[in-house]
C-alpha cells in the first residue's frame, strides 16, 4: 500500500501534527496486529523486534545518555527494567 501523497508539513506545527498522525497510526496498527497473534514464536517475534527498534533508537542517546528515558524502563542499571510511574 501507497503512502497518501501529501504536501510536506513546513512549519514546527504542521510537521509535530504530522508526527502525532504518523505515531497514532502506527501505535493503532500496531495494536491490531497484537490481537491478531496466536503462536508463542509469533508473540516472541514481535517482542523480539520491538527491542531490536528500541535498542538502536537507544543507541544513539534518544532515551538518554544512561537510557533512563527507555520505554521498556529505566536502563540505568544495566538492562531496562519496566517501571510503574514514567516522568518524562
Amino acid at each position: 500500500m501507497k503512502p497518501k501523497s501529501q504536501a510536506k508539513p513546513k512549519t514546527l506545527a504542521q510537521k509535530k501534527k504530522r508526527l502525532q498522525e504518523v505515531t497514532k497510526n502506527f501505535t493503532d496498527w500496531l495494536t491490531e496486529r497484537i490481537e491478531e497473534i496466536d503462536t508463542d514464536e509469533d508473540c516472541e517475534w514481535g517482542a523480539d523486534f520491538l527491542d531490536v527498534m528500541l535498542d538502536d533508537i537507544g543507541s544513539d542517546d534518544h532515551f538518554g545518555t544512561e537510557k533512563q528515558n527507555d520505554p521498556r524502563g529505566d536502563g540505568r542499571n544495566g538492562e531496562p527494567q519496566v517501571r510503574q510511574n514514567r516522568t518524562w
